[in-house]
């Protein structure tokens, strides 16, 4: 009996032995799988924002190019009410 207990004592200890490195194994995996979300989480971040910028790059240009139509748009109508000044003046000496 003594024998039999000694030997279900080694099997339970195998057995024992076995399961630890199963979970260790288990635990390099969870810790492989953790990175590999964490790279592939920072990645998609990236995307998403390499993306973003695909976006706003264009706009930004048409922003730019509408910047430069009003500032022109702008210098036009300055010179047009000077314009319309030396008219206005003009016509108020010939008036007189």
């Amino acid at each position: 009996t003594l024998k039999k207990l000694e030997e279900e004592l080694e099997i339970l200890l195998q057995q024992l032995e076995t399961a630890q490195k199963a979970r260790q194994e288990q635990e390099v995996k969870v810790a492989s799988f953790r990175k590999d979300l964490e790279r592939s989480e920072t990645e998609a971040e990236n995307a998403k924002y390499q993306a973003e910028l695909k976006k706003i790059k264009p706009l930004e240009n048409k922003i730019r190019e509408n910047e430069t139509w009003i500032n022109k748009f702008k210098i036009q109508m300055q010179h047009i009410e000077i314009d319309l000044s030396n008219i206005e003046t003009n016509f108020n000496i010939n008036k007189q």
